[in-house]
């Protein structure tokens, strides 16, 4: 999960088998339709998108966050960045209801 600038939640909605015109198209008409303005499309070819769900989200949060140690602190700065990220979304999705 993700915030627009007025900090609510953004979904993300899987449309399996759209080309990438049709992908524009459907990002156009949720705009002109006034639902909202931060509609985007993101192709697969550039960015994996995982949905991962909020156990697995905190198992991996666990697996890659630096450990204690000051020797190994700033080695990894793309997986640290990576860290920060998941402990936000983790921060996040505690306010929501979850199943």
């Amino acid at each position: 999960m993700t915030a627009s600038p007025e900090q609510q939640p953004s979904w993300a909605v899987d449309m399996p088998g759209l080309t990438r015109l049709d992908a524009h198209e459907l990002v156009r008409f949720v705009r002109d339709s006034g639902v909202t303005e931060f509609a985007t499309a993101v192709d697969p070819a550039d960015f994996l998108t995982l949905h991962l769900d909020y156990d697995t989200v905190r198992s991996l949060l666990q697996a890659i966050s630096p450990r204690r140690d000051p020797a190994s602190q700033g080695q990894n700065v793309s997986l640290e960045g990576l860290s920060e990220v998941l402990a936000e979304w983790l921060g996040q999705a505690k306010g929501e209801s979850r199943p």
